[in-house]
Parts: structure tokens; sequence; C-alpha cells
């Protein structure tokens, strides 16, 4: 449920009251310029609608959450999965060895890699996920050839 905005004085908020100091600032204004455009004796003294009307008379369009409505979610840093992290270099010397273990030697490894893969080298692989689907691969073929 979204609540109305604020009509009690004194209300405004700090967002509010920093967005018009900026304002101020950008205008070249004085505080007593911005007292008399606002029609107070200081911002503090503003209720929450009051301020947001002065801010879009001013210029300063909306504060990304206005006053008396929930904040936007919070949009931090996702967490990396095996499809976006990128290929480690223990991902790499692994897929190497498999590959000498297997064909005998790099350069066998490396041409199989390239026709199955499309990549030229184990780093090219770029993510996590693909880099372990190869290492997958090469146990299963070992697997079988020790069998």
């Amino acid at each position: 449920m979204i609540a109305s905005i604020r009509t009690e004085r004194g209300s405004s908020t700090p967002k509010q009251r920093q967005r018009l100091h900026q304002l101020k600032r950008r205008l070249g204004w004085t505080d007593d310029q911005l007292h008399e455009a606002i029609g107070a004796v200081s911002t503090k003294v503003l209720s929450a609608a009051d301020a947001s009307r002065c801010i879009r008379r001013l210029g300063g369009g909306e504060l990304p959450n206005p006053p008396g409505q929930k904040p936007a979610p919070y949009q931090g840093r996702r967490q990396k999965t095996d499809a976006t992290r990128m290929i480690a270099p223990g991902h790499k010397e692994q897929i190497e060895r498999l590959l000498c273990e297997h064909f005998g030697d790099l350069e066998s490894g490396l041409a199989w890699l390239e026709k199955n893969f499309d990549v030229k080298d184990p780093h090219d692989l770029l993510t996590a996920k693909r880099a372990g689907e190869v290492i997958y691969v090469l146990k299963g073929m070992i697997e079988r050839t020790n069998e």
C-alpha cells in the first residue's frame, strides 16, 4: 500500500531538502533567495507535499523515491553463476592435463578442442560453465578408454 505524501509542517525528507539545495546551487541563488522562492524561512519547515511541489516548480523533477512511496527494490550486484563466472586458471590447467592424458600430447588435444568446441585455447572458453562442459566430456572419454 502506498501512503499519501505527508502534509504536516516539517515533514520534508532529507532527500527533498538536499534536492532543494542542489537546485539553489544550480540556479546560483543565495539561501535567502531560496527561502523566498519556497515561501518559508527554512527547507526544514516544509511539509513533504510542499517540498515536492517546490522541487517540481524549480525544475528539479521527481525524486527517485517520492515521499510516501516504497523505495525501489535493491539493485545490488547480482551473484555470478557458472554461466557468467569467468574461467579460472585452474580450469585451463585441468583441461590441458586431461587433453594430454587422453590424446598423448597437447597439440592433438587442442586440435580436438578446436574441432568440437570451436576454440583454439582452453582459456578461450571464457565461462566456467563452458569449461565445466569440456572437463566433463574429457573425463568421460578418459573413463571409457580405461575400461
